[in-house]
């Protein structure tokens, strides 16, 4: 058996595993969607505008992402603060964190950084892509009413995707804060 401190960071462990498997399926999932609905779209007979249906997917699985991520940090942060003290021979959540927390350039935009540097980016880019796609396929003067909705969903949807990103980054700098 073990101490407390060692059947506890064993769960803990055990849970990291299957959040970073989470969050790697829902990439996949992602990845996945999007390769379907562009093969369908190429395909003679379907409407172009069916990869306009993309970005509002793939903003509630960039959400679930976000939050498994964060949660990922949470449990990071508890091993860092509750058990690497209280069990000789850790130490590697606080190194990772002391490597990614170092000083950074103030001019920097901070959320769009985390956006682009974080799996995160696959969700932004994909989106924009198939917007852009999806408008060339249908062409400029032949817009329906359809079209028109879609592309302000898409819109719409890559604006939350950024507040997602940026809610995100901002927990995770307040839970820095806390620990400094």
């Amino acid at each position: 058996m073990g101490t407390v401190h060692e059947i506890e960071y064993k769960a803990l462990r055990d849970l990291i595993l299957k959040r970073i498997d989470t969050r790697d399926r829902v990439t996949q999932i992602n990845a996945t969607i999007v390769a379907g609905i562009l093969a369908v779209t190429a395909v003679k007979g379907f409407s172009p505008n069916l990869v306009l249906i993309y970005p509002p997917i793939s903003t509630m699985l960039a959400a679930i992402w976000a939050r498994n991520e964060y949660g990922l940090q949470l449990i990071y942060y508890y091993i860092r603060i509750r058990l690497e003290p209280n069990m000789p021979g850790l130490g590697w959540d606080t190194w990772r964190w002391q490597q990614r927390s170092r000083p950074k350039d103030s001019t920097s935009i901070w959320f769009l950084s985390y956006i682009l540097k974080s799996e995160f980016s696959l969700f932004l880019f994909l989106q924009v892509i198939t917007m852009v796609i999806g408008i060339y396929a249908i062409g400029g003067k032949n817009f329906t009413h359809i079209d028109l909705i879609l592309i302000l969903f898409d819109i719409l949807s890559v604006a939350i995707l950024l507040r997602i990103g940026y809610n995100t980054q901002t927990k995770l700098r307040n839970l820095e804060k806390k620990e400094r």
